[in-house]
């Protein structure tokens, strides 16, 4: 787009040219975009199938244990949301013991090798 410009003396708005940038015969215009190879190896890579995760079994079994050990401390789980319940400010002053109560219970049933 053109800028308008106006003289010193208030002369009549005229349209100075717009500037585009030079460019080379030959030479593509960067825009910042994948080029069709690029977006091509992209998709082959998306596409190519499920990739293998080296800590998915241990991750697995992590996520399991702990829902074990939320199982199998209930009892604790229940009684810390009853205390919470209805407290905001004063949770972790009012329901500190029931807290490490459970904190203890979860850490019992831990594997050896989390702990």
């Amino acid at each position: 787009l053109g800028v308008f410009a106006s003289g010193a003396s208030g002369e009549s708005l005229r349209r100075r040219p717009s500037v585009t940038p030079a460019r080379s015969a030959g030479a593509a215009l960067d825009t910042g975009m994948p080029d069709a190879e690029e977006k091509s190896d992209a998709r082959d890579g998306r596409l190519s199938g499920p990739k293998s995760f080296p800590n998915r079994q241990a991750e697995f079994e992590r996520k399991q244990h702990s829902k074990r050990a939320l199982e199998l401390c209930a009892d604790r789980v229940e009684a810390y949301a009853e205390c919470a319940t209805g407290r905001t400010i004063t949770l972790p002053f009012y329901c500190r013991g029931v807290f490490n109560e459970l904190n203890e219970c979860l850490k019992q049933h831990k594997p050896a090798e989390q702990n």
